[in-house]
């Protein structure tokens, strides 16, 4: 079961990156980053401080983050579920 979770993560990342190739996010060189702080918040039961330690922010900035990136793979789910 943890293989099966571990591709389909991998599988869902490939795909929202190169959804996400045109997005400002990706330019920065920051879709990966935020992706990491998204995960850890929403799967890791972490704390914004405790992630923003992690990667040198604040734990407004890592809020800020999350929302963004929660507010584009909920865009990119509805995509997913359009195409299929």
């Amino acid at each position: 079961m943890i293989m099966e979770n571990t591709l389909v993560a991998k599988d869902f990342i490939q795909k929202f990156t190169a959804w996400d190739k045109n997005k400002q996010m990706k330019k920065n060189g920051n879709l990966v980053r935020n992706l990491h702080m998204w995960a850890e918040y929403e799967y890791g039961g972490r704390t914004y401080n405790d992630i923003g330690y992690d990667f040198g922010l604040t734990g407004g900035a890592v809020h800020l983050n999350y929302k963004k990136m929660a507010k584009r793979i909920e865009q990119f789910k509805k995509l997913l579920c359009e195409l299929n």
